[in-house]
């Protein structure tokens, strides 16, 4: 396509008000840098020099969106997230993809086969054909945001009884295939503990010894809140434990946070060996301790918590 067609469906695209299109097509005809490891600012990158996209946004945000906020909110596996409101006033999140990401998925999968291939001629005893296989089915999808939000629409429909699960709203009307807009949700990440000591707890209601730790756990909290101590348990229960979940902390009056994780992310992002683990953290993040099974309100265990607390001074 001539420089000119290209141009003239840019153009045909802003009269329609048609965001997603226009993103497409610029995407196809210019590379897109971010500042590292921080989203920042976005930039394109055309064959005349390097541009702030900030101004582009701007004159995208009265058609489609009431507002595009130029500055990247998050980043994801291989794009980042935009906030934007809609022309009802409705808080959006716009994930879009970096630009030629395929290509660049494609050319790391081409240089992991080599390396693959080459351990196989130094250790013929393991195939790695089926690992590529796995990494490479994993990355695509990745990058298959059609199949993203037909993910979203099931897990909405298997949890819209759920009151503690919600699933963002996917609007497919400002959606492409590089970009992936849906209704904002408002969260807690894990880091939103730091800066104060920390208790980690990692149960499930069907632990008996995650159960029986609890009330001590509360009685230990309630002594040292006002000491700037901070409690957060987290369930490693599936999906449809929430009843059971929610029943436990209103039985045990429990007032420190519980959080759900059905997934296990938790035991990805830190060394949980089982459960009950809970993790003692200082203020700036560091792992001070590990316990398991505890009577938390004992002498030994206060005597660790005073040390974390004064420690972190």
């Amino acid at each position: 396509m001539s420089n000119l067609d290209t141009v003239k469906e840019i153009y045909a695209a802003f009269g329609r008000g048609d965001v997603p299109a226009i993103l497409d097509k610029l995407d196809e005809n210019v590379e897109w840098e971010t500042a590292i490891p921080v989203p920042g600012v976005p930039w394109l990158q055309t064959r005349r020099g390097r541009v702030n996209i900030s101004a582009f946004f701007e004159s995208l945000a009265p058609l489609s969106f009431q507002r595009f906020e130029p500055q990247p909110s998050a980043s994801a596996s291989l794009g980042q997230v935009h906030r934007a409101v809609a022309h009802d006033g409705r808080m959006l999140a716009a994930k879009l993809q970096y630009p030629d990401m395929q290509s660049a998925v494609e050319a790391d999968l081409n240089q992991l086969k080599v390396v693959f291939a080459l351990h196989a001629r130094m250790n013929p005893a393991i195939d790695t054909g089926e690992m590529l296989k796995e990494i490479a089915a994993r990355l695509r999808e990745e990058l298959d945001y059609d199949l993203e939000w037909r993910h979203m629409a099931l897990y909405a429909l298997i949890f819209k009884d759920e009151p503690s699960i919600r699933v963002p709203e996917v609007l497919r009307e400002l959606s492409t295939r590089r970009l992936l807009t849906m209704t904002w949700l408002e969260g807690r990440p894990l880091l939103d503990y730091k800066g104060a000591p920390l208790l980690m707890n990692v149960w499930a209601t069907w632990c008996d010894p995650c159960r029986e730790e609890m009330p001590s756990l509360e009685r230990l909290y309630r002594e040292y809140r006002e000491r700037g101590l901070r409690v957060v348990a987290i369930s490693i229960d599936d999906g449809g434990q929430v009843d059971l979940i929610n029943e436990f902390v209103s039985e045990h009056g429990l007032t420190f946070d519980v959080l759900h994780d059905p997934k296990s992310a938790i035991m990805r992002q830190y060394p949980v060996r089982g459960v009950p683990q809970t993790f003692l953290i200082s203020r700036d993040g560091e792992i001070r301790a590990t316990r398991y099974a505890e009577d938390w309100y004992s002498a030994a265990n206060r005597a660790l918590v005073d040390s974390l607390i004064v420690r972190d001074r």
